[in-house]
C-alpha cells in the first residue's frame, strides 16, 4: 500500500480556518486522505498549550493530525506543502472583511505565490450555509488552447477521486480567444445549434478534454458556452448549475490589475476555489487565466 496522503489545513482557530477545515473533512472523506493542521507561530510555543488554547482536542475528524511550527507563516505553510504526501493546501481567503480588489488576506496571498502544490481558497462566509456539500461538481472555464488542455490531466483525474462531474465552460468574451497553434475558438454561428454548436461542442470534448486532458471515460463531462466578462460569467454560471468549486490557474503575482477573475470570483460567490501554479511539473489543473 501507498502512503496515506495529507491535506494540509493552515489552521489559528478563527472562522476563515474553521471553514477551511469544514470543506477539508469533506474532502479527506471522498478522497481517504488524512488532515494536517499546521499552526505557525512567530515565538516558539509548547505543542500542548497550542492544543488547549486552539480547542484542538474538541475537533472530531477522522486521522486528523496537528503540529506547531515557528517561523514565517507563508513559508511554513509552502515549506510543509511541499512534501510529497501533501494532496492539497485548503486555507481560508481572509479572516475579516475582504472586497473584490483585495479578496486574499497577506498571508494567504502570499503563500499562493509560494505554494509547490495545489490550493483550495475558502471563504469564511461558507459556513453561513446550511450545508457545505461534497465536492460532486467541478467547474472548469475554458480558454480552448491545448497548453490548458494537457493541464487538465491531475484535474480530470481529482474528479474521478472525488466521484464528481466535470462542467466546461467556454466564456467567449474578451481575452478568451485562444491564440496558440491548435487552439479552439468558438464557432462563428452558435445559434445554429444543429450545425456548429454540437460539432463544436464533440471536438472540445474528444479532442481536448478526452484527447490530451485524458479524461477517463468514467468521469461524466458536460460542456457549455455563454458570453460575457469572464468573472461575472463564472460566478453566475456556477450559481445556477450548483457547483461545489471552480479550478483556476495562477499565471501572475495577483499584483494589482491583475487576477480579475479570481478577484471577482472570491468576492461574489462563497464556492471555494481551485488555484493551481501554471505549468507547475507535479499538479497543474486547468482554467481560463486567472489574470
Amino acid at each position: 500500500m501507498g502512503v496515506a496522503l495529507r491535506i494540509l489545513v493552515p489552521y489559528d482557530g478563527s472562522a476563515g480556518s474553521k471553514a477551511a477545515l469544514a470543506v477539508a473533512r469533506l474532502l479527506a472523506d471522498q478522497l481517504g486522505h488524512r488532515i494536517h493542521l499546521l499552526h505557525v507561530t512567530d515565538t516558539p510555543s509548547a505543542e500542548a498549550q497550542v492544543r488547549r488554547r486552539l480547542h484542538i482536542g474538541q475537533l472530531r475528524a477522522k486521522n486528523l493530525v496537528f503540529s506547531v511550527r515557528v517561523g514565517e507563516p507563508s513559508e511554513e505553510i509552502a515549506l510543509e506543502g511541499g512534501a510529497e504526501d501533501v494532496a492539497l493546501i485548503v486555507m481560508a481567503t481572509h479572516g475579516g472583511t475582504a472586497s473584490e480588489e483585495h479578496p486574499l488576506a497577506p498571508i494567504t496571498h502570499a503563500t499562493t505565490l509560494k505554494s509547490p502544490c495545489p490550493m483550495v481558497l475558502v471563504t469564511p462566509e461558507l459556513l453561513g450555509r446550511p450545508e457545505i456539500p461534497p465536492m460532486r461538481k467541478l467547474l472548469l472555464p475554458l480558454d480552448g488552447s491545448p497548453t490548458t488542455a494537457r493541464a487538465l490531466r491531475t484535474a480530470t483525474q481529482l474528479a474521478e477521486d472525488l466521484g464528481a462531474s466535470i462542467d466546461l465552460l467556454y466564456v467567449a468574451g474578451p481575452g478568451q480567444a485562444a491564440h496558440e497553434p491548435g487552439g479552439m475558438t468558438v464557432p462563428r454561428y452558435v445559434d445554429q445549434p444543429h450545425h456548429e454548436w454540437p460539432h463544436w461542442g464533440e471536438e472540445v470534448v474528444d479532442r481536448l478534454l478526452r484527447g490530451l486532458a485524458r479524461c477517463p471515460d468514467t468521469v461524466p463531462v458536460d460542456i457549455f458556452l455563454t458570453d460575457g466578462e469572464p468573472g461575472p460569467e463564472i460566478a453566475q454560471f456556477a450559481a445556477r448549475h450548483e457547483e461545489d468549486g471552480i479550478v483556476l490557474v495562477r499565471r501572475s503575482q495577483l499584483e494589482p490589475g491583475r487576477g480579475k477573475i479570481l478577484r471577482h470570483l472570491l468576492a461574489q460567490t462563497p464556492i471555494p476555489v481551485i488555484f493551481v501554479i501554471a505549468q507547475h511539473p507535479r499538479y497543474v489543473f486547468p482554467s481560463v487565466q486567472a489574470s
